[in-house]
């Protein structure tokens, strides 16, 4: 009998069966996610900005023009809080990499650096043209500029003052003096990013400002151009630790940790225990686990999962507020 698939002797008794074809079915890709401190306190502090930074880029058109009120231009933005921070990190990372090759900046180089990276800042912003590539890593659009809002020259001043203020007590702290020091030997890590397995779905990255081995223990030291926050950034803390044992070979005991605030002149040292170490494992398994569950919704642009903070100091910063809804 052909057309049931199956052939049959004169007694009905199975012969063999042909073989049908096969249709295969396309298996929906395997979900992942990268967790990061910054990208768990996104979606700590606002679900909706998350969704934004990490999703609603992908859902406009492939190719297009960088438009104005794209979300792939507003992920572009630095508010006055972040440019400080990000300008003055890159100095510190210009300024020890060139130290390991044996080039001393002098400090009245790096603060002109500093000065012309807002100003060229400033005017990149105002010219700002649809598409425009950004090749310079000092250059930044900023979101006052941007918006046009009113007496951002007197903001970006006090962006200027801030930023000579934190290089001068990175050059002439003694608080600062021993990481400084440290920093500038042949071997010792600046700005070191890494990525770490949690499992087959989820990795942990981070970016460690500073590290070095020093008298059998490995130092690693975290610039903070803020003021002295006592917050709860251990999962930070861990992950720098994780690195340190996973690539280092260094025990737990063995890692020093310090947040070097350069804005007071304060270094506070911190330690985890091997409970605290597990615990904000653990933690940063749950959170990892929550953004996995998120990022269907996120891969579908469905971004109405994602709840808004509608939190008036925090939306005053973000640069998606333009589009929020």
């Amino acid at each position: 009998m052909k057309g049931s698939g199956v052939q049959m002797d004169l007694f009905g008794s199975t012969l063999f069966k042909e073989e049908q074809p096969t249709t295969k079915v396309a298996k929906p890709p395997t979900l992942s996610v990268e967790w990061s401190f910054s990208r768990r306190g996104t979606l700590e502090t606002c679900p909706r900005k998350y969704y934004y930074q990490y999703y609603g880029g992908k859902q406009e058109k492939r190719g297009s023009p960088k438009e104005l009120d794209s979300i792939r231009f507003m992920k572009m933005l630095s508010n006055q809080h972040l440019v400080s921070g990000k300008i003055v990190h890159s100095l510190i990372r210009l300024f020890l990499t060139k130290a390991q090759e044996g080039t001393i900046y002098p400090l009245d180089l790096l603060k002109k650096m500093a000065r012309e990276s807002v100003t060229n800042s400033i005017v990149y912003t105002e010219n700002y043209q649809q598409g425009d590539e950004k090749k310079n890593p000092y250059l930044h659009l900023l979101q006052e500029v941007f918006e046009e809002r009113e007496n951002y020259e007197v903001t970006y001043q006090e962006v200027i003052d801030k930023t000579s203020t934190l290089l001068d007590n990175f050059y002439q702290s003694e608080v600062f003096k021993p990481f400084v020091e440290a920093g500038k030997k042949p071997g010792a890590f600046a700005e070191k990013k890494f990525k770490l397995p949690l499992d087959d779905r989820t990795k942990v990255s981070g970016e460690a400002d500073l590290a070095f081995w020093q008298d059998g223990q490995f130092v690693i030291c975290d610039w903070k151009t803020g003021k002295v926050d006592d917050g709860d950034d251990s999962m930070q803390l861990l992950t720098y630790t994780w690195w340190a044992m996973d690539t280092q070979n260094v025990p737990l005991d063995k890692v020093k940790l310090y947040k070097a605030y350069l804005l007071e002149n304060e270094v506070k040292e911190f330690r985890l225990s091997e409970r605290e170490f597990y615990m904000n494992k653990i933690a940063i398994r749950q959170s990892a686990d929550v953004m996995l569950e998120m990022a269907e919704f996120g891969e579908e642009g469905d971004w109405s999962a994602f709840t808004p903070c509608n939190q008036q100091k925090i939306c005053a910063l973000c640069p998606f507020q333009k589009i929020c809804q």
